[in-house]
């Protein structure tokens, strides 16, 4: 398991062969530094106060994006509030748990869109900035989906690191440890695919695709302009050519959104939907080959695409919106029913 002292040592490593500082600075999370956020932590233990972050109050907003939830939906996140709860109660060694409500709908609203640009074809999954990682909890039901995260933050890559080897098993990679090999004949050969890989800030060059999606949310306007030269840079190489960029909120940083346009446009990309989804966030889906925006705050949407409905709007299924209260006992039921 990757503990503080293990992923600091294998970064240490890396910093010593890096061919400069500014690669290091490039990556540092400069805007949670700056408002406070715990970008490290002194055990795994800390991890536990993060557990519901960067999402806060918006699980009405993004119900309210969904029309509701239809009975699926709401299926499927008592079940992965269910699950998180278990994974709650054992990594941290507690009788309880809390509810991340606002986290996990956020990631049920991302996977729906990754999912009505997939449909049932097996695929792979590229996400920057994975934030509390809990996409993981809905990619692992999919065993032939294959997933692959980049994370600069040591306190995020940590908890990202515990949810993955929680939902993935064996068939997570984290390619942040010092990994050794042995000949010693007295040991059995495990054998782990690598259905998730993980990525720390020094090897963010490193996924190879070509992916169908790439999602990076909440984080592009957070970049420095230099690692957003190197995330487009990836971008581009590693999206499939009829691949999609998936950015559900742009991010609430300094780095102006035009920049990040420009810079997209430069390795071929542009936005097909960039709209205002919900009051404080703009969604957007980059496709190859699409032509800039004239005006950075400009938005386009055609609810007649195919695409965009697929991606975007809700099916026939009847929708209704949930109270936390609703969620809270249907959760409680359900890890009622596991634990018979």
């Amino acid at each position: 398991m990757l503990d503080v002292a293990h992923y600091r040592r294998a970064e240490a490593i890396a910093r010593m062969q890096t061919t400069s500082w500014r690669i290091e600075q490039a990556h540092r999370p400069h805007e949670f530094e700056h408002v406070g956020f715990p970008t490290r932590v002194e055990s795994c233990a800390d991890l536990a106060a993060l557990v519901d972050t960067m999402q806060e109050e918006r699980f009405d907003c993004y119900q309210a994006e969904m029309g509701g939830l239809s009975d699926e939906d709401a299926a499927l996140l008592i079940a992965k509030l269910a699950q998180f709860c278990r994974f709650y109660a054992v990594t941290f060694e507690r009788s309880w748990a809390p509810l991340p409500l606002d986290t996990m709908t956020a990631h049920l609203v991302l996977w729906t869109k990754i999912r009505g640009f997939l449909g049932a074809v097996p695929a792979s999954v590229l996400e920057i900035g994975p934030g509390c990682g809990y996409l993981a909890f809905f990619l692992a039901d999919h065993p032939h989906l294959r997933y692959a995260q980049v994370e600069t933050t040591e306190s995020f890559y940590l908890l990202q690191h515990l949810v993955n080897a929680w939902c993935y098993g064996l068939r997570a990679i984290d390619r942040a440890p010092i990994t050794t090999d042995t000949d010693r004949t007295d040991v059995l050969r495990i054998g782990k695919s690598a259905s998730c890989e993980h990525f720390p800030w020094w090897l963010d060059t490193a996924p190879s695709g070509p992916f169908a999606v790439i999602t990076a949310n909440a984080c592009l306007t957070e970049l420095s302009r230099a690692a957003l030269e190197r995330y487009a840079a990836l971008i581009g190489r590693a999206l499939a050519p009829d691949g999609a960029v998936i950015v559900q909120c742009i991010g609430g940083g300094k780095l102006p959104w035009r920049d990040v346009l420009e810079t997209f446009a430069g390795v071929g990309l542009g936005p097909l939907v960039q709209a205002r989804r919900q009051p404080s966030t703009v969604d957007v889906l980059f496709r190859r080959g699409v032509e800039p925006l004239r005006r950075a705050d400009a938005e386009r949407w055609d609810p007649l695409d195919p695409l965009v409905q697929r991606v975007y709007l809700p099916g026939d299924a009847p929708r209704r919106t949930w109270s936390r209260a609703e969620l809270e006992t249907a959760v409680a039921a359900e890890l009622e029913r596991l634990h018979d």
